[in-house]
């Protein structure tokens, strides 16, 4: 792919770009899912609307925790079964949904021509959200890798139980959930520091933690956003200063902040094919 061809495909994109997060975990059950939601929801009541998008093929479980039927997901877009308007789900407040595909149709599996659908497709309607945060699956897979190596801000959502700590030096901002105290809390992310300066020479930012909290397990219980269900907990409350904390601090790399950037780490040049007409005529003049 020649330069001009990635510059005219940016330009057709737009130039006001939404912020891009990915939100990852060292391993399943670190409360990843319901961290991305309720940081959602959060970020909209400050004014920023969202576009959560569920990659996790294997166990999304976004609209599950909202209790939502959803007639299309992620798959269907990138099959072109259905519009990204029509897959797209509306959440709490303005906040809206793409839900997960699964097997075969999952977004590390889309053919470059379903990438290039994709992209066309979220590039359409990305100016309308102020953020667009992919919910990834845990661990680090080869397709978690390949985003979280291209998204400009990663959170990595871990717990103070050992095997949580794993992976969590490898990104970029850290959030302790469930926490019995904030001594824990430190403990974990003292931890996560050692182990990132021991074989990366550096330590990742550490956003905050969310205290353990029965109105959790409760929300989810009742398939409802511990933030909508009980405003005022604990949990509740420490979102909401997450979300403020991180709304405020700009993007560190935002010349890496464009959709194209990931869906060519996810895809590589072969996405440029389906380029669209008016980028080829900027790049052929």
């Amino acid at each position: 792919m020649t330069s001009g061809q990635e510059n005219g495909l940016r330009t057709w994109m737009g130039d006001r770009q939404p912020r891009l997060l990915a939100v990852t975990g060292g391993k399943g059950g670190v409360g990843k899912s319901n961290f991305s939601l309720n940081f959602a929801i959060a970020l909209g009541q400050l004014g920023r609307r969202c576009l959560l998008i569920d990659c996790d093929s294997g166990l999304g479980n976004i609209d599950v925790l909202l209790g939502l039927f959803a007639q299309y997901h992620l798959g269907h877009v990138l099959t072109g079964e259905a519009t990204l308007d029509q897959a797209i789900v509306p959440g709490p407040g303005d906040l809206e949904i793409l839900p997960a595909a699964s097997g075969v149709q999952a977004l590390g599996k889309a053919t470059a021509a379903e990438a290039g659908r994709l992209l066309k497709a979220l590039a359409a309607v990305s100016q309308r959200y102020a953020v667009i945060i992919f919910d990834t699956s845990a661990g680090l897979g080869p397709q978690v890798r390949s985003l979280l190596k291209a998204a400009p801000e990663t959170i990595v959502v871990t717990t103070p139980e050992p095997t949580a700590l794993a992976d969590a030096y490898a990104t970029l901002q850290v959030v302790v959930n469930a926490a019995d105290s904030a001594h824990e809390a430190q403990a974990v992310i003292d931890s996560v520091f050692t182990v990132s300066n021991r074989f990366l020479g550096q330590a990742p930012g550490y956003l905050g933690f969310i205290p353990k909290d029965p109105a959790v397990p409760l929300a989810v219980k009742s398939q409802s956003p511990f933030l909508v269900a009980s405003p005022g907990c604990a949990a509740s409350r420490a979102i909401r200063g997450l979300a403020a904390t991180w709304a405020g601090v700009e993007p560190a790399s935002p010349e890496r902040a464009d959709l194209w950037s990931i869906f060519r780490s996810l895809w590589g040049n072969a996405t440029v094919a389906l380029r669209p007409a008016a980028s080829r005529e900027k790049v052929s003049s």
